[in-house]
């Protein structure tokens, strides 16, 4: 079994979505850290939460839904419009997963498999200007969106 780290997964996020603004380690106004925070062409954004072990993701199942899962089950707009837990393959089980979550499996081989579809947790999209600041702080990834599209 391969060990992984957040970066690998990060990585294989980023792969995925080339096509889309993706930025690592993301902590929007009034928000919370996003492991990975992903944003289409349309102005959805995703939040992919990355988990390494069953305790970690207990663990933050005490320690952060408090107040950012709250915002998550009522669809909050400083949310984002949907959330993934992403682990290595079969390290959380479909039935551990909240409702307002999908789940992602990264297998061996570094392939992304969605195990449980994210719900739409709200419709507000990102406008261009909101996309705009964001990337001014991650200019490399501005230029890198801009000139895909």
């Amino acid at each position: 079994m391969r060990r992984w780290t957040e970066k690998d997964i990060q990585k294989i996020i980023m792969r995925e979505y080339t096509h889309d603004l993706v930025i690592a380690n993301y902590t929007p106004n009034k928000w919370h850290e996003c492991d990975v925070m992903r944003i289409t062409k349309s102005g959805y954004s995703t939040e992919y939460e990355i988990k390494l072990s069953s305790s970690d993701f207990s663990r933050d199942k005490h320690k952060h839904w408090g107040l950012k899962h709250e915002n998550l089950l009522k669809g909050s707009e400083n949310a984002p419009n949907s959330f993934y837990f992403v682990v290595p393959e079969g390290l959380i089980t479909p039935d551990r997963i909240p409702s307002f979550a999908g789940l992602i499996y990264v297998n061996n081989g570094g392939y992304m498999s969605t195990i449980i579809k994210a719900p739409k947790l709200h419709k507000v999209k990102w406008d261009d200007e909101k996309i705009k600041r964001l990337c001014n702080t991650y200019k490399w990834r501005y230029l890198n969106y801009f000139l895909k599209n």
